[in-house]
């Protein structure tokens, strides 16, 4: 039951760079999902080991802290909103730990998942832009490129962000593999020039700071 329980998490997690592209609800779905199932697996199979790091500990304390200053606030139950939930986000990281830990293929299947997700972006961002609409027909509006994300504009943020993760997981696994550290060195140098073309500032921030 474990092990096919783990099945389940390494698939869902696989699932989120995608996941991110439809927008914020289906990843928020995916990180509660396999938050709860941390949860059932550290009664059910006693993980209490991976709480016992200083990280977590003040990734725990800096909750509590949350919790408290909502309690304290003019609008509790708005501010609860926000606070009350925050905890899904140190199960989830705790999930993905004892997925690494415990499963030898995920790297490769993450990586598989970030690659295919950063490629098709932008594959489809580049066409937006030299034929003024994307794969499903979303206008390049002539100052922002959006690619699948439509009218949000959050190719930039998407890709500014998951590069550093891409570039993490290449290095991890394929470090001696010359060919393949050129093909992630190209698709940096790609993903640069579509945040440049997306006009968003913090993207750019992210982007200096990255490379």
């Amino acid at each position: 039951m474990q092990q096919k329980i783990l099945s389940i998490q390494v698939f869902l997690t696989c699932c989120i760079p995608l996941a991110l592209i439809s927008g914020p609800a289906m990843p928020d779905v995916i990180i509660s999902i396999l938050a709860l199932i941390f949860i059932f697996l550290t009664f059910k199979y006693n993980l209490y080991k991976y709480y016992n790091n200083p990280v977590i500990i003040i990734l725990f304390v800096f909750y509590f802290f949350l919790i408290f200053s909502s309690l304290l606030s003019d609008h509790i139950f708005h501010s609860f909103e926000s606070s009350l939930f925050y905890c899904r986000f140190i199960f989830f990281t705790l999930s993905c730990w004892y997925i690494m830990e415990n499963y030898n293929k995920f790297n490769r299947y993450f990586l598989f998942s970030i690659s295919f997700s950063i490629s098709i972006l932008i594959f489809d961002g580049f066409i937006q832009y030299f034929f003024g609409t994307n794969l499903i027909g979303l206008p390049y509006k002539g100052d922002r490129l959006s690619s699948f994300f439509g009218d949000e504009l959050k190719l930039g943020s998407y890709l500014s962000r998951m590069m550093p993760i891409f570039l993490a997981f290449i290095t991890l696994i394929y470090s001696q593999n010359k060919k393949i550290i050129f093909f992630a060195l190209l698709i940096f140098i790609l993903s640069d020039l579509l945040i440049v073309f997306s006009g968003e500032r913090t993207s750019l921030f992210y982007l200096l700071f990255s490379s």
